[in-house]
């Protein structure tokens, strides 16, 4: 407790949340992926398809796809922009807040009640996304050094 409290780390903590959730917004809430899947759908004219529940799986996986991981991404871009210093415990925060400000929206819209596919899976995606973000930033390259090369060819 005898480390003061970072108001910089929080500041780009909050700026990585949102972010997360203004592109989590646009893509999901506002139908961005929805229309890409129903003009890809149209345009090969099976839009039936998606009264199998298969189908309907199919496209969860599409909306983790082009919408949760990005938005972690984007959000972990930011914050592993700004911060370079244990990053590997403060990385998830950006997409934590992100996800909790989404939960509140998805509860005044009405919060479905399968908790695998509504809270776990979505939260998962966005952590994954912001790590995967973070460390694409400040990525740290390990320079190996020259190795002997050792010869078969016998000398006399």
């Amino acid at each position: 407790m005898s480390e003061k409290i970072n108001l910089q780390l929080i500041l780009h903590m909050l700026i990585g949340g949102f972010i997360c959730f203004a592109l989590l917004f646009l893509l999901k809430y506002l139908g961005l992926v929805w229309a890409l899947t129903e003009w890809i759908l149209k345009s090969s004219n099976s839009v039936g398809v998606l009264i199998f529940e298969k189908a309907q799986t199919g496209y969860y996986i599409i909306t983790l796809g082009l919408a949760y991981l990005p938005s972690g991404f984007l959000g972990g871009l930011y914050f592993g922009r700004k911060i370079e210093e244990k990053m590997e415990i403060y990385l998830a925060f950006p997409s934590v807040i992100g996800f909790i400000i989404s939960l509140l929206l998805e509860y005044y819209l009405g919060l479905r009640p399968d908790y695998l596919r509504g809270l776990i899976i979505p939260f998962l995606t966005l952590a994954v996304g912001s790590y995967l973000g973070g460390y694409t930033i400040s990525w740290r390259i390990e320079e190996k050094p020259e190795e002997e090369r050792i010869s078969l060819v016998l000398e006399e």
